[in-house]
């Protein structure tokens, strides 16, 4: 069980090309057959395993050193499918475009099997991703 930042964020980051309170974040649910890449850019470049649509983080801030936010409910996983990992991204209207942040396969609940409902996706604290 691990968690992660995919290397292009970290440089973004770094040169000030992303403010982590004034973007649109959204996190997307994928199979175990999604493997960790930190090399990996764009939403596009993953997104084979995606199951159903990324929901945004709502009111995105910087709290003791974690991202923190709450979302929505995953609306559209199928029935049956196995969520094994989260995937945070910067949402720009392209997944060609959009930019990878980290992703996260040791959250409560994971693995969850989809009974086709909405899932709540929250975490402790409100606390997304330690920066």
């Amino acid at each position: 069980m691990a968690s992660g930042f995919y290397t292009n964020f970290k440089a973004l980051l770094g040169s000030a090309q992303c403010n982590l309170t004034d973007t649109t974040f959204k996190v997307a649910a994928f199979s175990g057959s999604f493997v960790f890449d930190p090399s990996n850019v764009y939403l596009s470049e993953i997104n084979a395993n995606q199951l159903g649509s990324g929901i945004p983080l709502q009111d995105p801030a910087i709290v003791d050193g974690f991202l923190t936010g709450t979302t929505n409910d995953f609306y559209d996983v199928p029935n049956g499918d196995v969520i094994s990992v989260l995937v945070y991204y910067r949402e720009t209207g392209d997944p060609k475009t959009s930019p990878l942040i980290g992703y996260d396969d040791g959250a409560a609940g994971l693995p969850y099997t989809s009974d086709g409902t909405n899932i709540k996706c929250g975490w402790p604290n409100n606390q997304v991703l330690a920066l």
